[in-house]
């Protein structure tokens, strides 16, 4: 309470103890940022010329704080318009790409004979990535112009590359326990990512047969994890295969970047799970290396 009564004095205070030692306190107020409250101990009386000094201290303090008010709200003006600009020449550009391929695909369709079922497979693949980068399209619209991702859409994106990455004949067990409206779109893109990137990797390497998806948040992260029970790989030889493990190493970079956590579990012959922690908010970031105990 005192240092609350010193910051809205609003003015140079001098205080004085039993052993003659003055507290100096210097309030830097602005209506628009947090105040500061600058604390200085003097062995000695200040005369008023010294008084004044402090007191246009203050002054200056106070208004630099204005000034960085203002420089912050100028900086997110310009980026909300560069914002703006990226989204008209994405929606103008790629996006009306997109959508003319679609039509082109749906044309072609129709144009395949029924007996060519391999080829119609094909095309119909072919057309779900393209609807997969016509979505993507629309999320980064979304996210351009600050609109998180629904709870809804994200699932139904997870749902949607789970069907494009896996191989048929794979178990797969899903446990989505998100308790969001909204989910921070830089956490709806990562996971997305990751996901695509460990089921490709399953796909290619680990030789699985059962997967396990779990995706769900605490209050302060979301939290993915995959595991199967496929070959597994030594992460200590991670680095010397750096070109085949490309992939996972960006991830992790990136994961790193949003202040997440990137922990693998694995060990050769015993399966491997990867687990992405992301939080709402930056804070501290690692990447964990363990083995895999069953």
């Amino acid at each position: 309470q005192q240092v609350q009564d010193l910051i809205d004095h609003k003015k140079v205070t001098l205080i004085s103890d039993k052993a003659k030692t003055q507290l100096l306190f210097i309030p830097l107020i602005s209506d628009n940022h947090p105040p500061f409250l600058f604390i200085g101990i003097l062995d000695k009386e200040i005369d008023i010329i010294d008084y004044l000094v402090l007191s246009i201290i203050e002054n200056m303090g106070s208004s630099t704080l204005e000034n960085i008010t203002l420089f912050k709200n100028s900086k997110k003006l310009t980026q909300e318009k560069e914002r703006n600009r990226l989204a008209r020449e994405l929606h103008d550009g790629l996006a009306q790409i997109l959508a003319s391929t679609q039509i082109y695909l749906h044309f072609l369709e129709n144009m395949i004979s029924k007996e060519n079922q391999n080829e119609i497979e094909i095309l119909k693949k072919i057309k779900s990535l393209n609807t997969l980068g016509i979505e993507e399209s629309r999320f980064i619209l979304s996210e351009l112009k600050g609109k998180p991702i629904t709870a809804s859409q994200f699932k139904e994106k997870i749902d949607e590359i789970i069907g494009l990455f896996i191989v048929p004949g794979n178990k797969i067990h899903i446990n989505y326990q998100v308790e969001l409206e909204e989910i921070p779109y830089r956490i709806y893109k990562m996971f997305l990512k990751i996901l695509q990137e460990i089921l490709s990797n399953i796909q290619k390497h680990a030789q699985a047969s059962l997967i396990n998806i779990h995706i769900t948040n605490s209050k302060r992260q979301m939290i993915l994890s995959v595991e199967d029970n496929g070959i597994g790989f030594d992460p200590q030889i991670f680095d010397e295969k750096g070109a085949e493990h490309f992939g996972l190493q960006n991830l992790q970079e990136r994961v790193r970047i949003l202040k997440g956590k990137f922990i693998i579990d694995s060990k050769s012959g015993r399966g491997t799970k990867i687990m992405v922690k992301i939080p709402y908010e930056e804070n501290d970031s690692s990447i964990v290396w363990e083995g895999l105990e069953k």
